[in-house]
């Protein structure tokens, strides 16, 4: 992507030193040329700012990405010291009666 931008500049610079070296006489040849090569950097200019747009939405979803990991590495973390703390003070064992009552019918 950045290399992408990186050429379409270059080419936007080139046609600027060409467009300036066409002869200033006001002959039709050279006002097509320059009107051509004005066309040119505008059709780059828009490439570069859709190649731009690019770049920021695969920003934007890095950072996205980044925020979901630290939320999970977050969790995990919290997880791990939970666990921790549960081994640390067990809870006392439930006292389950292995034979129940019947109740009685006198």
């Amino acid at each position: 992507m950045l290399k992408n931008l990186a050429k379409r500049r270059e080419q936007i610079v080139s046609l600027i030193k060409k467009s300036r070296e066409l002869p200033e006489t006001e002959d039709r040849a050279s006002l097509g040329q320059l009107q051509r090569a004005t066309f040119e950097i505008h059709g780059q200019q828009a490439l570069m700012q859709a190649d731009a747009l690019q770049i920021q939405v695969l920003m934007d979803g890095y950072k996205q990405r980044e925020a979901v990991y630290m939320t999970q590495q977050a969790e995990a973390r919290k997880a791990m010291l939970s666990q921790a703390q549960a081994a640390k003070n067990p809870r006392p064992p439930q006292f389950i009666p292995l034979l129940r009552a019947n109740p009685s019918n006198n």
